[in-house]
This record gives structure tokens, sequence and C-alpha cells, in this order.
């Protein structure tokens, strides 16, 4: 979260596709910089190759938290899905609340929103700083998973393909991401017997996506269309009468 400050204050100024690159080209100076960084001492008590801090490309080694307090698979799964359940119970509140709405004013027009008194700075770096608070629990819960992390961990690819969660998926609601990574998150199981053309066909879908679904697969016109259906239906039922048939019997 500390580290999104830093790149969210001097880029305030930058919107879209500008702002991803931005924060792309930090995140790969980030793990450069680690790739390269060497600091720690042996921890007390363990043998002398248990370097405490990062370690060049080597990055953090055992990160034992798990092991030590027998938390096994079924636990440490437990744990993260009740992470994500949290997760997205927060931004179904956040989406429907005032501070929602108006994170949704900034993103449709600046000027509109500094003209009815929205500091919009702050409220842009803010959102910037929750996101990277975000990232920073799923970084520790994969940490923890794999007992080391490195910086090698966190290529450009895998930048990419966050930003392909939310370019399938959509990015005007916090329900596009999650169907963007469920797609990403299977297809390259599904996509196994190509193999090595995986990532031609990531890309095809990619394109194709914003060819024809500029706003992914689910916008937030989708989403009011649906609310609005939904309401419309249950008006009618309401208003329409019940009309029973009684059984004709014949003489």
């Amino acid at each position: 979260m500390i580290a999104s400050l830093f790149v969210g204050v001097p880029t305030l100024r930058l919107r879209g596709y500008y702002l991803t690159v931005a924060t792309v080209a930090f995140a790969e100076a980030i793990r450069v910089v680690l790739h390269n960084f060497r600091f720690g001492k042996p921890r007390e008590g363990a043998a002398g190759d248990t370097w405490q801090g990062p370690d060049g490309p080597v990055g953090f080694r055992h990160i034992s938290y798990l092991n030590e307090h027998n938390i096994g698979t079924f636990e440490y799964m437990s744990i993260v899905w009740c992470v994500v359940l949290v997760v997205v119970v927060v931004f179904a509140i956040l989406e429907r609340s005032r501070l929602g709405r108006v994170l949704r004013i900034i993103e449709e027009d600046q000027i509109v929103a500094k003209s009815i008194g929205i500091n919009v700075s702050f409220m842009k770096v803010g959102a910037f700083a929750f996101g990277g608070f975000l990232a920073g629990i799923g970084g520790g819960l994969y940490a923890h998973l794999m007992t080391f992390i490195s910086g090698d961990d966190f290529k450009i690819y895998l930048s990419a393909l966050v930003l392909a969660y939310v370019v399938i998926g959509g990015g005007q609601t916090m329900w596009g991401p999650l169907v963007g990574a469920v797609i990403f998150t299977l297809l390259p199981e599904v996509s196994r017997p190509v193999k090595e053309f995986r990532l031609e066909l990531f890309g095809i879908l990619m394109i194709a996506v914003m060819l024809f679904r500029p706003a992914g697969m689910i916008s937030a016109a989708n989403v009011r269309k649906w609310a609005v259906g939904r309401r419309l239906r249950a008006l009618l039922d309401r208003s329409s009468p019940r009309v029973s048939s009684p059984m004709v019997r014949e003489p």
C-alpha cells in the first residue's frame, strides 16, 4: 500500500492505459531492484544459509509459518477463500455506497467531479492505495503457500495477465474482474493440448473482446439492464391480477 502511494501521487494526471503502462513500469523497476539487492543476516538458532531478508534473485526464503503452526492444505485453502469472500463483500458494499458513486463520477468525468466539490486527487490516491493493500494481501498469501518469494515471481507476464482479467471481464463493475479471473484461471488448463500456442490463444481472445465488447464481458450498462429487468418483472408480477381458472365440469 505504501509503495502504491509512491507511484500513485506522481501519476495523478494519467488515465486509462497510460496509467497502466506507468504502474507496470514501476513494478518492473522494483523487480529489477530486488533482483540485484542483498540484505539480511542468518536467522538466530538456524542454519547459516537461512537468510533473513531479500537475497538477490533468491528473494525471501524459509517462510515457514504454515509448517510451524501445522496449517494443512485444506485449512489454508479455507483461509484463502474466506479472504476472497470478505473482499467480494467489501466491494459489493462499496459499489452500492456513496463512496462508490463518488468514484464512478470521477471515472466518468473528473471536471464534473471537481465542480461539485469532490477532492479528486485524494480519492484517486486513496483508491490506488486500497488496491495496493489488496495486492499486498494476495502477495502475502502466495508467499506463505510457496514458502519463498522473489522478484522473479512478478514479471511483466503476470502484470499482463492481471490486466487481462479486467480487459476480458470488464472494469466497470466488481463482477467483471472476477469473471476475467475465472476465465484466465481455467483457460490454461483447458488449452493444455495446444501447448506453446496458449499465449497466442490468450492474445486472440483479448483482441476479440476489445473489438466486439470494448467494455468487457460484463459492463455497467448490462448490470443496469439486468437490474431494471428484474424490477420490471417484479412490478408486473405484483400488478397483474391473479385469475384462478375453475375446473370446468361437463354436464
